[in-house]
């Protein structure tokens, strides 16, 4: 792969995130809306992964990619664990002491059903996306 074309890839990515940024504030998003934390983790392992992968652009000769095509696997295999820990929220305390006669209890329900939710889609997407932006430098890279 061209250092070229990495570094439009890796570009595309990061103005993804900084126009999410600007006109989402998604790390206040991201922050709010995943208690666990894990998008984080997999953006810096999505983030490191891709700038070793620039690295490795310019001097390719018939390197292993086998590391990298793991992590690409394993940033979307902790999207789907962010999603088991979202419903774990949801059904370990939204329904544990529940009064269906009020309305304040079943208010806090709902909150925690929101919150529990809001995790298991948010790491699910994010663990997507990374996943999807390094199989694309990894294909650019071995094609």
């Amino acid at each position: 792969m061209s250092i070229w074309k990495w570094y439009f890839v890796f570009n595309a990515g990061l103005l993804g995130l900084a126009g999410g940024q600007y006109w989402f504030n998604l790390g206040n998003v991201l922050y709010e809306a995943d208690s666990t934390m894990l998008t984080f983790i997999i953006l810096g392992i999505a983030l490191i992964t891709s700038s070793m992968l620039g690295l490795r652009s310019k001097k390719l000769v018939g390197q292993d990619n086998n590391m990298f095509w793991f992590l690409s696997d394993a940033v979307l295999s902790l999207g789907m664990v962010g999603t088991l820990f979202g419903f774990l929220l949801v059904l370990g305390s939204a329904f544990t002491e529940i009064d269906t006669s009020s309305t304040e209890s079943m208010t806090q329900a709902i909150g925690v059903l929101a919150s529990g939710m809001s995790t298991a889609l948010v790491t699910s997407l994010v663990g997507l996306l990374s996943s999807l932006w390094l199989k694309l430098q990894l294909v650019i890279l071995e094609g």
